[in-house]
């Protein structure tokens, strides 16, 4: 793969990334806002504002990379904005605070988590290398190499988002799982006595409904017991 392949590759993958991040939180401003405050990194006036400025940074910077226009300095404002929640996570997780991470937008479900920390810290690394690359001279790019880079970008993009999920899912799939005893016990007439009365219990689909006492030795039928 050349180095124009390459960094065509991380263009399309952080400019994919952003641009999905920024619109995602675009959805819901003020809950990003209130997990800005929650990070408690900046002063709580600043919430609304450092949130407008985000969301604002990943849309256009996004929009460049994906548009090839002016890549080495949308690759550097998106490297600042990644390092940005990379601090933000380290941070809270040094604090032992469960908060939610709003990086991918308002969905509150996703916690911030190790997983997150190195999600955030690949993605400036990513941003770093192309800015660095975005500065050397690139050839010509063959046009039949181009859906299988948008292909790797793509895919790269997608386990981006998943890997802040898999705290969650794993949590899902090791929980405990608990079942109540039941209310209702099977009645058995191999277990009543030989002699004395005994009831005869016959239950409708609700679980009730009783014959009454009948002598010991007969049967619903009149015969004897067998």
């Amino acid at each position: 793969m050349t180095l124009h392949a390459i960094l065509f590759a991380l263009r399309v993958f952080l400019g994919a990334t952003a641009l999905w991040a920024g619109l995602e939180k675009l959805r819901n401003p003020e809950s990003f806002a209130q997990s800005v405050n929650a990070y408690a990194v900046v002063p709580t006036r600043l919430g609304m504002p450092v949130a407008v400025a985000v969301t604002g940074a990943e849309l256009a910077f996004g929009s460049l990379l994906l548009l090839g226009l002016g890549t080495a300095t949308a690759a550097l404002g998106l490297t600042a904005t990644f390092g940005v929640f990379t601090v933000a996570i380290a941070i809270n997780l040094l604090r032992g605070n469960d908060v939610a991470c709003h990086c991918f937008g308002a969905n509150s479900n996703e916690k911030i988590s190790w997983a997150a920390l190195a999600r955030a810290l690949l993605l400036s690394v990513a941003g770093a290398a192309l800015t660095l690359l975005s500065l050397e001279p690139q050839g010509d790019l063959p046009t039949a190499s181009l859906m299988p880079l948008i292909t790797i970008a793509g895919s790269l993009t997608l386990v981006t988002r998943l890997m802040g999920l898999l705290p969650q899912t794993w949590s899902y799939l090791t929980y405990p799982v608990r079942v109540p005893p039941s209310h209702r016990r099977r009645v058995s007439l191999r277990s009543a006595p030989m002699d004395g009365s005994f009831k005869v219990l016959r239950l409708d689909a609700d679980g009730h409904g009783e014959i009454p006492t009948m002598p010991a030795g007969t049967g619903p039928d009149g015969g004897g017991r067998r």
